[in-house]
């Protein structure tokens, strides 16, 4: 039924019509939501950038890597005369007797630098695989392929006689080693090079370094290399400390042993 003039003057003016907090909010809210589109579209994007840029870095790698073994091939130790001898008699009671005969008139050698630890010039030796990897280092530096050339680089010119330049690569890499687990490796590989160039104040530090990095699973490699490192530099009380923390830390152990 229709109300009556008395009836609309008890309830009062009739309210305007209100759409409520989405009237009031939408806009905010939309801002809001298209930001988020936005930083999810970005992450999407660089996380594909960052596939692919690994996928690029693991590839450039693997060439590298091809290159380095064929110009390795040029260090194995040529087939003997014996040897090519024995393995055509392979197998037969006649061969077995030569070589026993052999050993016996054999006479104790020097042992000879050979294969993959001679001592050779690094940059003319591997004039191709150098280069290669160097390139994927920095290509992809901070990437666990940069990292890895790097370390590649390093043990080239350690294994074959010069350690100072080796300790250049693993410092490059412990730079930008992508994890705390890498760069304690390569600062490991750092104080074993300055290790072997003479240079154990160096080394000593690096030592500190990497065991600060909070990562114990080379603490006890670490904790003998400084300790003789301190015998080098006639450091006798610093060293004697050091053995005693293996001793304390890590007892019954190979290192408590070398203690």
């Amino acid at each position: 039924p229709a109300q009556t003039s008395a009836q609309k003057v008890a309830k009062g003016p009739q309210a305007p019509y209100n759409a409520g907090w989405f009237v009031t909010y939408a806009k905010p809210l939309l801002w809001v939501l298209g930001a988020l589109i936005m930083v999810a579209g970005v992450w999407s994007f660089v996380s594909y950038q960052n596939d692919k840029n690994s996928a690029a870095a693991r590839d450039s790698l693997y060439k590298a890597k091809q290159i380095l073994e064929q110009e390795m091939k040029v260090l194995a130790p040529p087939k003997s005369a014996d040897a090519a001898e024995t393995a055509d008699e392979e197998g037969t009671d006649e061969a077995a007797a030569k070589k026993t005969a052999k050993a016996k008139r054999a006479k104790p050698e020097t042992p000879k630098e050979t294969g993959a630890f001679k001592k050779v010039d690094v940059d003319q030796t591997f004039a191709k695989s150098i280069p290669a990897l160097k390139k994927v280092a920095s290509a992809y530096a901070g990437t666990l392929s940069g990292f890895q050339a790097q370390i590649l680089l390093g043990n080239l010119y350690m294994d074959h006689g010069n350690p100072a330049r080796a300790a250049e690569f693993y410092a490059a890499a412990s730079e930008k080693a992508p994890r705390s687990i890498e760069k304690l490796g390569a600062l490991a590989a750092f104080a074993q090079a300055k290790e072997s160039a003479g240079n154990c104040g160096e080394a000593v530090q690096a030592i500190d370094r990497a065991i600060n990095l909070g990562v114990g699973s080379l603490k006890g490699d670490l904790l003998v290399s400084q300790a003789r490192c301190y015998e080098t530099l006639k450091d006798l009380t610093k060293a004697k400390s050091v053995y005693d923390q293996v001793l304390k830390e890590l007892p019954g152990t190979p290192f408590a042993r070398l203690a």
